[in-house]
């Protein structure tokens, strides 16, 4: 599901495991804080040791947009594109579900219905699939919800929430986090 150039580049930089910085949501920068961003990112990065990585993640519009404004590429080595998974990958993960939960293979079987292609639509993100099998939704559950897709969007989301954070966490004290 990415879009590299240089497959080679993002390779060792994800197998060297030394990235250890995440600037997430570029894009939710508002506008007016945005006009220096650029220069202030690339004077920021400079003066970092060379042994630290740095991921910046935003949505492509808006990172077009930026570039188009700051042709000095904001001062990135390589710019990678998370793509929706395509229907085979997608039927792949599908399949390796069904061999965690029967549930998964009878959802499969219901390609016919309004309600799984929605699911599919949105489980073929690749963050939306992570969430989705991490919060323990099964595929009943999401076929039950068949109203919208921002529902279904903020089901996925809730139930996964409530697994990783609203989760009974008494085991855990102070000094482990």
């Amino acid at each position: 599901g990415y879009e590299v150039h240089e497959r080679a580049v993002a390779s060792a930089f994800i197998g060297s495991g030394r990235y250890s910085l995440i600037l997430d949501g570029l894009d939710e920068i508002p506008a007016g804080l945005r006009e220096h961003f650029s220069e202030r990112l690339d004077a920021f990065v400079g003066g970092l040791p060379n042994e630290v990585g740095v991921i910046v993640t935003c949505r492509t519009q808006e990172y077009e947009e930026l570039l188009a404004a700051h042709s000095t590429g904001l001062g990135l080595v390589q710019a990678v594109e998370i793509l929706p998974l395509s229907s085979e990958q997608l039927d792949s993960a599908f399949v390796e579900l069904a061999k965690r939960d029967k549930a998964w293979e009878e959802f499969l079987s219901q390609r016919d219905h309004t309600a799984y292609q929605r699911v599919r639509d949105l489980l073929s993100n690749p963050l939306f699939l992570n969430l989705a099998v991490v919060g323990h939704l099964s595929p009943s559950q999401l076929l039950d919800w068949t109203t919208t897709e921002q529902e279904l969007r903020d089901l996925v989301l809730e139930r996964y929430l409530d697994r990783t954070l609203v989760a009974d966490q008494s085991e855990y004290g102070p000094e482990d986090a």
